[in-house]
């Protein structure tokens, strides 16, 4: 495992010395995301947000957030860019911004710190130009994607699958069945408790596996009826 580069033989905090590494190509990308509302949403895709156009505005607000990152973050070395790239996406599927941000130089450090914080400032001038409109917009999932580059070679994020498959939501209900309830609210709590990621629940909520659960909801409340009106011939017969 490698130690902490900005840490010094006893304790304090150093910057690194980089003089004896070869300058080498190096890239970085990062992204993350910022959680509008759909009225916000609506509001910047339609242009109409007070201050102008949101996403062009972070787009220049992230290269110089990039071009900047030595002076905000204490021990990261002055980087001579060669590009840097910030793209911002317009998510409907859970109103939000999706940002990733790319950085390359020619040198003997990293880019990693300069990719995210051209991510970090994207975000955080969607959320200046926005929170006018809104004040719970929420920023999110700021990390690191992939680098190229470097001693330490290429790294790829690997996303894990933590959420069950389609296939499998009908055993989660049933699972949380008894906590919950068997109603279509319980259902809807449990999963939702579940599964917080924004970009999970629109799936959760409108999927047809859900909504053929409900069909089998009702046919199984139909068989009770037929059940119930079963006795209650038997009970005639009786009197």
């Amino acid at each position: 495992m490698h130690g902490l580069t900005h840490i010094g033989a006893t304790g304090e905090a150093q910057m690194v010395d980089v003089s004896p590494k070869p300058s080498t190509k190096r890239t970085a990308v990062s992204s993350c995301k910022v959680l509008l509302g759909k009225k916000v949403f609506d509001l910047v895709l339609a242009n109409q947000m007070a201050q102008g156009d949101v996403l062009s505005v972070a787009k220049i607000a992230g290269i110089n957030g990039a071009k900047n990152t030595s002076n905000l973050i204490p021990l990261c070395h002055n980087i001579s860019l060669i590009h840097v790239r910030v793209d911002l996406t317009l998510n409907p599927k859970d109103f939000s911004v999706d940002i990733e941000a790319e950085a390359s130089s020619t040198g003997k450090t990293g880019i990693e710190m300069e990719a995210m914080t051209a991510a970090s400032v994207a975000g955080l001038t969607v959320y200046d130009m926005c929170k006018a409109a809104s004040k719970s917009i929420q920023i999110t999932d700021i990390r690191l994607e992939s680098k190229a580059g470097g001693k330490s070679g290429d790294w790829h994020r690997e996303e894990t699958e933590w959420f069950p498959p389609l296939h499998s939501i009908k055993q989660l209900q049933l699972y949380f069945s008894a906590p919950f309830g068997d109603s279509e609210y319980g259902l809807r709590s449990s999963l939702l408790w579940m599964a917080p990621s924004a970009e999970v629940l629109p799936f959760l909520i409108h999927n047809d596996e859900y909504d053929d659960f409900d069909d089998n909801d009702d046919d199984v409340v139909d068989d009770d009826n037929d059940i119930d009106d079963g006795n209650e011939n038997i009970d005639d017969d009786d009197e």
